[in-house]
């Protein structure tokens, strides 16, 4: 921000009066992106928030709660290491995280006869490569086969640009039930090794309500 003020601002101010006027009297907060709401950690708020609640009670609540958001660390260290793995020339290893985007209504227009009319609802499946940091977009339902459809055209691509085939292809992903855990996905990546797109293939999840993938960071900039 502040090399930012320097090249914007005529006479800019110096680096320890603008750190302060930042914290002072605006006093900002940077944060990832909000995602997913975490289910569980809304009803163990709630719960605590009882005042009837018992010493034990309370106590075993909190314990859950500990449990739950070191479980959510813990999955957010294994795919900053598999991400920083990746990018390693010499470990060939390719990590690509994919992930469904929310709804997208088309057209997109901002007048007020638009909340009237009828849009087209639009699912964007997103494959985020960690190596090189491209994004790749592809329109998909929530049915798994084709979401499993949409993560083979990437791994054609990753052919063709000669990233793939590598020895180990990670793949990170929420929670999805009906997308992510199915027949369908397993059996991609039994047939991703058949074709020789990896000597290996391992699917991770994050823990569900904690999902912030790369993908998040590509959906803002359609959002």
């Amino acid at each position: 921000m502040y090399n930012l003020h320097e090249t914007d601002v005529e006479y800019p101010v110096k680096m320890w009066l603008y750190r302060d006027i930042c914290v002072q009297d605006f006093n900002l907060n940077f944060g990832p992106p909000r995602t997913d709401s975490c289910l569980t950690c809304y009803r163990l708020a709630a719960q605590l928030s009882n005042l009837d609640l018992q010493d034990v009670q309370r106590s075993k609540l909190l314990t859950q709660k500990e449990m739950h958001v070191r479980k959510a660390d813990s999955s957010h260290k294994h795919l900053n290491a598999d991400v920083k793995k990746s990018k390693d020339t010499s470990a060939s290893l390719e990590v690509l995280t994919f992930d469904m985007q929310q709804t997208l209504l088309i057209p997109y227009l901002s007048h007020s006869q638009a909340f009237y009319q009828r849009q087209l609802w639009v699912y964007n499946e997103c494959g985020h490569v960690c190596s090189t940091d491209d994004s790749y977009m592809d329109k998909a339902s929530v049915v798994s086969s084709e979401v499993a459809s949409a993560i083979l055209k990437v791994l054609n691509e990753l052919r063709k640009k000669k990233i793939l085939p590598a020895n180990e292809l990670i793949l990170w992903s929420d929670e999805c039930t009906g997308q992510n855990k199915t027949f369908f996905i397993v059996a991609l990546w039994s047939y991703a090794i058949q074709r020789g797109f990896a000597s290996k293939t391992r699917q991770r999840f994050l823990v569900s309500g904690h999902t912030f993938l790369p993908c998040d960071r590509d959906f803002s900039h359609i959002e």
